[in-house]
């Protein structure tokens, strides 16, 4: 069983934090062994991804009229 859970968090300063939480249980017999793979397969497919999301989010917070774009000018 797996759950991965996303979290946007709005900062004081009007910015977001992206909080993601993933749980899995390895209860299946067997599943255990492969643990270890799977975990450290998980770390690029991780990072990739919210590097792609942080990517993202920074040009449309560059966009003009967004309201990110808006509070950096002042």
């Amino acid at each position: 069983m797996c759950s991965w859970a996303w979290v946007l968090r709005p900062l004081p300063d009007g910015g977001t934090r992206l909080v993601t939480r993933l749980r899995t249980s390895y209860t299946k017999p067997g599943t255990l062994a492969f643990a270890p793979i799977l975990e450290l397969a998980d770390f690029p497919m991780y990072r990739r991804m919210l590097l792609g999301i942080k990517e993202r989010a920074e040009l449309t917070a560059r966009r003009p009229g967004s309201p990110a774009h808006s509070r950096s000018l002042g």
